[in-house]
C-alpha cells in the first residue's frame, strides 16, 4: 500500500495548495467589497503563518489569527474557519481542530453555505482518515460530496469521489474503486487545469490493476499518469514515484532488468534528495530486483543503506519489507539461520503494526526457510489469509451499507419532515374543531360524569359491604371448625391417649425386668404427646379478638411457654403494642403460626441456649425478628415443609420472610409485613 499512501498524501498537498489559491482569490474579492475587508493585522498574521516552516511558530501565528478571526462578522469568519481547522489538524492539535471545525459548520449551516459545509465535512474525513477510521472517513467524504454537489463545484465533488475511492482501494474493492475514479474523471471532462488530479486518479488505477494482476493495464495507466506531469518541482517528485511504481510492476512480472533500469532512472533525479523516504524505497527495490536477477555484489550495502534511512525516519512498514528482503538475501547466499531470524523479526514487527500484507509475506518466507516448522507457518498463513479476506469482504459490504443507509436516512428524513408538516396542519384543524365541540358540550358532559361517578360510588359501597359480610361469615365458619377440631382433640384423642398411658402405667413390670427403662420412656413420651395435643387444642380454640390479654401478650406467653419447655433463655422486646392488638384476625393468626413454627424449629434443630425476639409495629408495617445462638440452618433444610408454610403464611398477609445464618453462629428469621 506504499504507493497508495504516497498518492493520498500528495492529494492532501494538492488540497492545501488549492485552499491557498482559494484564499488568495477570496482576499481579492474582499478588497473589492468594502463591507468584507479583512483587517490588516489579520492578513499579516495569515501571511506570516503561511510563510514560516517552523511548526512551533506556525502554531503561535495560527492561534493569533484564530483569535482575530473570532472577533470578525460571520461573513468573514466563514472565509477562514474551516481552513484554520484543517491547519490545526495538520499541526496535530486535534482539540482546536474539532472546536473550530464545529464552529465552522454551525456558521456555514446558518448561511446555507454549501461550499463551506462541504469543506468542513472534508476536514472531518481527513481527520478520520488520519486515525485510520475508514468507515467514518468514508461517511464524511460522502457528506462533503453532497454539499459540493449543491454548491455546483465539480472539482471538489471529484476530489471527494477520489477520497471515497482511495478508502475502498484499501480494502480491495476493485470495482467500487474504479467506478468512483471514472465518475470523478468524467465529471471534470479532461479540463487542463486539473492535470495534477488526473495524475492521482490514473496512479491509483495503476495500483489497482497491479493488485488484480493486470500488469499490462497497470503500465498503461502509469504511462497515462506521467503524461499529465509538467516541469514543476511537485511534478518531478511524482515522476520519481511513478518510475518506482513502474519498476515494481516490471519486478512482479519477472522483468527484473527493466525494473532495475526504472529504479536507477529514478535514483538519478536531483529532486530525490528532498524525499528521503522515497530514496530508501528505491534503494530497497533496486537491491531486491538485483537479488532476483542473481547479482549479489552491492545488494547488502543497498539494503543496509535503505534500512538505516527507514530506521531514522521510524518508517515501520518500510523496515518490515526491508527486513524480509534481507532475509531473502541471506537465504540466497546460503545462510539459512540468519535468514530465519530476520524473517521472524519481520513477522513480529508486521504483526505489531498490523500490516497484514507483509505479515503474510513473512509467514510464507518462514515456511520455505524453516522446514522443521513449515507446516505450522503454512497453517498460520492460511488461517490469517482467510481472516483477512473475510474482514475485507465485511468492509466492502460496510461501505456499501454506509452509502445506502445514508441515502435512505436522508430520504426518510425528508419524507418524515413532509409528513410531520401535514400532520401538524391536520392536528391544528382537529384541535380547532375539538375545542369548539368541547365548549358546546362541556356542561352536558360534566353532568353525565357526575351522575356516573355517583352510580360508581354507590356500586362500590355495595360491593364493599357484601365483601365484608362474606369475610365475617367465612371467619365465623373457620372459628367454629377450629373449635370443633380442638374439642375433638381434647375430648377424643387426648382422652384416649391418657387412658392408654394410665393403663400402661398399671402394667406389672418387675424391677429386674430389662424393659423397665423402656417402659418408663414410653410413659414419658405419651405424656409429652398429650401435652403437645393439649397445646394445639388450646391454640386452635384461642380467638385473639376475644382475648382479654391482647395479642401482644399472647405472643409473649407463647414465647415463654416454648422457652420453658426447652429450657432456653429469652430476650423479648415488643414495641407498638397498641398497633399489634389492632391487627386483623387473619394477620394475628398467621403471625402467631409463623412465630410458633419458628420456635418449634429452634427447639428441634438449633441446639440453642438463647432466643432473642423483637417485634416492632406501627401504622404502616410490622417487623418480627427471631434470632438464636444455635448451630445455624443447613442449606438443604431451607426448603423444608415448615419453612414453606412460614413463607406461605407471610405471603398471605402481604409480608416477606428472610432466613440467614449469623456470624459466628446462630440463625436469624426476619418477617416484614406491610399493613
Amino acid at each position: 500500500m506504499n504507493q497508495l499512501t504516497f498518492v493520498f498524501y500528495m492529494n492532501r498537498v494538492l488540497k492545501f495548495i488549492s485552499l491557498l489559491i482559494l484564499s488568495s482569490l477570496l482576499w481579492a474579492c474582499n478588497r473589492q467589497e468594502p463591507e468584507k475587508v479583512v483587517p490588516e493585522n489579520l492578513a499579516e498574521a495569515i501571511q506570516q503563518y503561511q510563510s514560516t516552516h517552523d511548526k512551533t511558530q506556525q502554531l503561535q501565528l495560527l492561534n493569533k489569527a484564530k483569535q482575530l478571526i473570532i472577533r470578525q462578522p460571520d461573513s468573514i469568519q466563514n472565509l477562514y474557519l474551516s481552513q484554520f481547522a484543517y491547519d490545526y489538524l495538520k499541526l496535530g492539535d486535534t482539540l482546536e481542530f474539532k472546536q473550530l471545525n464545529q464552529l465552522a459548520f454551525k456558521k456555514a449551516k446558518a448561511e446555507n453555505n454549501w461550499f463551506k459545509l462541504g469543506d468542513v465535512e472534508w476536514n472531518y474525513a481527513s481527520y478520520y482518515n488520519k486515525l485510520q477510521l475508514y468507515d467514518s472517513a468514508f461517511y464524511h467524504f460522502k457528506e462533503a460530496k453532497v454539499y459540493f454537489t449543491r454548491a455546483d463545484n465539480h472539482y471538489h465533488v471529484a476530489q471527494m469521489l477520489y477520497g471515497m475511492a482511495f478508502i475502498k482501494s484499501r480494502f480491495r474493492d476493485y470495482s467500487g474503486t474504479e467506478n468512483l475514479i471514472f465518475e470523478a474523471l468524467n465529471l471534470l471532462n479532461n479540463q487542463k487545469e486539473y492535470q495534477s488530479f488526473y495524475y492521482s486518479c490514473y496512479s491509483l488505477l495503476s495500483v489497482l490493476s497491479k493488485d488484480k494482476g493486470d500488469y499490462r493495464q497497470a503500465l498503461d495507466y502509469q504511462e497515462q499518469a506521467l503524461d499529465f506531469l509538467d516541469d514543476s518541482s511537485a511534478s518531478k517528485n511524482k515522476q520519481i514515484a511513478s518510475l518506482n511504481n513502474i519498476g515494481i510492476i516490471y519486478h512482479e512480472t519477472g522483468q527484473y532488468q527493466e525494473a532495475i533500469n526504472r529504479y536507477k532512472e529514478a535514483l538519478a533525479h536531483e529532486a530525490l534528495q528532498l524525499n528521503t523516504n522515497l530514496h530508501a524505497k528505491l534503494l530497497d527495490n533496486l537491491a531486491y530486483s538485483q537479488l532476483k536477477l542473481g547479482d549479489t555484489s552491492n545488494v547488502l550495502k543497498s539494503f543496509n543503506q535503505a534500512l538505516e534511512i527507514r530506521d531514522r525516519l521510524k518508517n515501520a512498514s518500510g523496515i518490515v519489507i526491508n527486513t524480509i528482503h534481507l532475509a531473502q538475501y541471506y537465504e540466497t547466499i546460503n545462510q539459512p539461520q540468519k535468514a530465519i531470524l530476520l524473517a521472524e523479526k519481520a513477522k513480529n514487527l508486521a504483526k505489531d503494526i498490523e500490516n497484514p500484507r507483509d505479515y503474510l509475506g513473512a509467514l510464507k518466507l518462514l515456511a520455505s526457510l524453516d522446514e522443521k516448522h513449515a507446516e505450522t507457518y503454512l497453517n498460520q498463513y492460511i488461517t490469517y489469509n482467510d481472516s483477512i479476506n473475510s474482514v475485507e469482504r465485511d468492509n466492502q459490504n460496510k461501505f456499501m451499507r454506509i452509502a445506502y443507509e445514508t441515502d435512505q436516512y436522508k430520504a426518510k428524513t425528508k419524507q418524515l419532515s413532509q409528513q410531520n408538516l401535514q400532520l401538524i396542519i391536520i392536528a391544528l384543524s382537529f384541535i380547532v374543531v375539538i375545542t369548539l365541540v368541547y365548549f358546546i358540550r362541556n356542561q352536558f358532559i360534566l353532568k353525565e360524569k357526575l351522575a356516573l361517578e355517583n352510580d360508581i360510588q354507590n356500586a362500590n359501597q355495595e360491593v364493599y359491604s357484601l365483601t365484608i359480610k362474606r369475610q365475617l361469615e367465612l371467619e365465623k365458619e373457620r372459628l367454629l371448625e377450629r373449635n370443633r377440631i380442638a374439642e375433638d382433640l381434647h375430648d377424643g384423642v387426648l382422652s384416649k391417649l391418657f387412658a392408654t398411658r394410665l393403663n400402661l402405667s398399671y402394667l406389672p413390670v418387675s424391677p429386674k425386668d430389662n424393659n423397665l427403662d423402656l417402659h418408663e420412656s414410653y410413659l414419658n413420651e405419651l405424656q409429652q404427646i398429650e401435652q403437645e395435643i393439649r397445646d394445639v387444642s388450646h391454640t386452635l380454640s384461642y380467638h385473639f379478638s376475644d382475648s382479654d390479654l391482647g395479642f401482644s401478650k399472647a405472643l409473649e406467653l407463647l414465647i415463654k411457654d416454648k422457652a420453658k419447655i426447652a429450657q432456653l433463655k429469652t430476650q423479648i422486646k415488643i414495641e407498638g403494642q397498641e398497633h399489634i392488638n389492632q391487627l386483623s384476625q387473619e394477620q394475628k393468626v398467621n403471625i402467631y403460626r409463623i412465630l410458633q413454627e419458628a420456635l418449634q424449629n429452634i427447639i428441634k434443630h438449633a441446639k440453642a441456649s438463647l432466643i432473642c425476639i423483637e417485634i416492632n409495629c406501627n401504622r404502616s408495617h410490622l417487623d418480627l425478628q427471631i434470632k438464636d445462638d444455635g448451630k445455624g440452618i443447613e442449606v438443604n433444610l431451607k426448603n423444608g415443609i415448615g419453612l414453606k408454610n412460614m413463607r406461605s403464611r407471610a405471603k398471605k398477609i402481604n409480608g416477606q420472610l428472610h432466613i440467614e445464618n449469623c456470624r459466628p453462629k446462630g440463625t436469624q428469621i426476619s418477617i416484614h409485613v406491610r399493613l
